[in-house]
């Protein structure tokens, strides 16, 4: 959900306010949502991002911290953890860090 005040305009993803000028990165942990079979979360997987099962298979039982979308915006970031976590992928949106501006 895309709200704003006219100024400063915030999307909705998991509970949390996102400000829509800021980038985020979509990243997976290795961990599925209860209730979800692994085998379907697999098969969804490939379907969603037309990649092969194989390939599918090596993200969904990652142990390692995945990126699965960098620098997307607010709107963008809350469409994939909606997606995601309808498949049973448990995800995280995580701010992309800006450099920050030194005065010479």
């Amino acid at each position: 959900m895309i709200e704003g005040d006219g100024e400063t305009k915030t999307a909705s993803a998991n509970g949390k306010q996102l400000k829509m000028d800021d980038l985020f990165k979509v990243v997976y942990k290795g961990q599925l949502q209860s209730g979800f079979s692994q085998s379907a979360v697999i098969s969804d997987f490939a379907k969603l991002f037309k990649v092969t099962e194989e390939r599918a298979t090596t993200i969904v039982n990652t142990k390692k911290t995945l990126i699965l979308k960098n620098n997307a915006s607010a709107k963008l970031a809350a469409k994939y953890e909606h997606k995601l976590n309808q498949i049973g992928l448990s995800v995280s949106i995580i701010p992309v860090a800006t450099p920050t501006t030194q005065d010479i």
